[in-house]
């Protein structure tokens, strides 16, 4: 497998065989529902990007990363513009961990998400609500509507309605797309 010049030492034995292994894997290897859920879960995570991308420390990342440029280029997701790798991949980090990834974890994740609400009334009462197993987790996964419906609602302030549309539709075709071009052109967000 060929690397990209500079990188020799630099990545380690798991990584280097998880990359080359994803760089060799053929459409043919990847069953249907493979596909069905890499799209779900694209759709989830690029909602959520969209849904942070006006939130402060989104705001910070990419202000960073546009001070940087590299080469390759990378994008940041929702912009046009281009900066180097690791400041693309920290500030799509941002986006996307703001919304779904700052949740409070105990001891039982990953395997479960436990979630644990205590209010105490104006009388005194204490009421504890917990769940284990929320909806979006993969012990209770969304519907293919729930998610569609979940990215609209994040990423419509960033997109539009009309961009969301056709976000929604470049990730659909992704699997007989030729590179991301048009997923990311739909993702980047119009003032």
């Amino acid at each position: 497998m060929a690397r990209m010049a500079g990188t020799e030492g630099s990545i380690d034995a798991t990584t280097e065989r998880l990359s080359d292994y994803a760089c060799t894997l053929a459409g043919k290897d990847v069953t249907p529902d493979a596909v069905r859920q890499v799209k779900r879960t694209l759709v989830d995570t690029l909602g959520c990007g969209g849904g942070a991308f006006e939130s402060e420390p989104a705001a910070i990342a990419r202000r960073l990363a546009a001070r940087a440029s590299g080469t390759p280029p990378a994008r940041v997701l929702g912009t046009a513009g281009s900066t180097s790798l690791d400041l693309a991949a920290f500030a799509n980090t941002v986006l996307v961990r703001y919304l779904d990834g700052n949740d409070t974890y105990v001891a039982c994740y990953p395997a479960e998400s436990c979630t644990r609400v205590e209010v105490t009334t104006t009388d005194g009462r204490r009421l504890v609500a917990e769940t284990r197993c929320p909806r979006g987790h993969h012990g209770n996964p969304l519907t293919d509507a729930e998610v569609e419906t979940k990215f609209r609602g994040l990423a419509s302030a960033a997109l539009g309605v009309e961009g969301c549309t056709r976000a929604l539709a470049e990730s659909r075709g992704l699997d007989a797309a030729a590179n991301l071009d048009g997923l990311l052109a739909s993702l980047v967000v119009r003032r």
